[in-house]
């Protein structure tokens, strides 16, 4: 097919503009081994931790610190591979994760691990009885059951613990709401991206035949800028809760590295600021942080 030159001109303009923002955009992954280094250090800084005495909020925060240097060893791992869709969920977790143990940590009232704990026990109560309704023929669900309903009611604190709240209501509460609220209502799960996946394969098939290659390359490098902008954030609040542990206990190791994985990524994340000023309409989970969702 023969393209009037207008045409010819327009699509040849948005192939160029493709093929600067793809470049701008895959060279975020010259800051994947600043991301390797400041996982492993936070890694480093928690198995440095020492907490001998405590209270019990802050031995569950110590418990999700430790779950938080295998979650970030996993998405830096993926994101090497090129695998970004499990990335994103990794990261995703790992801000979750943060921002609950940073929640139960900084309990001025000291009702919050008991909220926790009611919530986790009800969640594992209401598997186990959809279990036994979706299988009655199953007898391993029953005594299960039977025992943690058991476990409930001898647990004294279970009936007087306070509800767990939303997760925007915990970030809220611990003052990270500024994160959480951008990144979990533009960076999609596994699911969405997946149907997103398809949905783009659909567009381009409208796109003229000169332009996809363009596209796609910069719908993957979009994808990828996006997951390492969310990965970049799961590290700084990673970094934040450990912080405020070591700070806790006292440990000077685990805050001086808790301080450097900080800087990190701030400055990693203003790089994402200032290509988010350059790139307003490609629907960037840094440029919808920046315009407030």
């Amino acid at each position: 097919m023969r393209w009037p030159l207008f045409g010819r001109d327009e699509s040849a303009k948005r192939i160029a503009r493709y093929d600067v923002r793809t470049t701008e955009l895959t060279a975020l992954r010259r800051h994947l081994p600043a991301m390797r280094t400041t996982a492993d250090e936070l890694a480093h800084g928690v198995a440095h931790l020492q907490v001998l005495t405590g209270t019990a909020a802050l031995q569950q925060s110590v418990y999700g610190v430790t779950a938080l240097s295998d979650l970030h060893a996993a998405a830096i791992s993926d994101l090497e591979q090129g695998r970004d869709v499990g990335a994103m969920v990794l990261a995703k977790e790992g801000i979750r994760l943060a921002v609950d143990a940073t929640y139960v940590f900084c309990d001025p009232e000291g009702s919050r691990l008991e909220a926790l704990i009611r919530h986790q026990l009800d969640a594992e109560r209401e598997r186990l009885a959809h279990w036994k309704r979706a299988f009655p023929e199953d007898t391993q669900p029953g005594p299960c059951l039977r025992r943690l309903d058991d476990l409930c009611r001898r647990s004294p604190w279970y009936a007087q613990a306070p509800e767990w709240p939303s997760f925007v209501t915990r970030a809220e509460a611990v003052g990270l709401d500024s994160w959480v609220h951008p990144i979990f209502s533009a960076a999609s799960g596994a699911s969405e991206a997946a149907t997103r996946q398809f949905i783009n394969a659909v567009e381009r098939e409208q796109l003229p035949e000169s332009e996809l290659a363009a596209a796609s390359r910069y719908r993957t490098a979009r994808d990828l800028s996006d997951t390492l902008y969310v990965e970049a954030v799961a590290l700084l609040l990673f970094a934040h809760v450990l912080h405020q542990l070591s700070v806790n206990v006292g440990d000077a190791v685990a805050t001086t590295v808790a301080e450097c994985g900080k800087e990190r990524m701030e400055s990693l994340l203003a790089e994402h600021d200032a290509l988010a000023e350059a790139h307003v309409d490609d629907r960037n989970v840094y440029f919808a942080v920046r315009s407030g969702g």
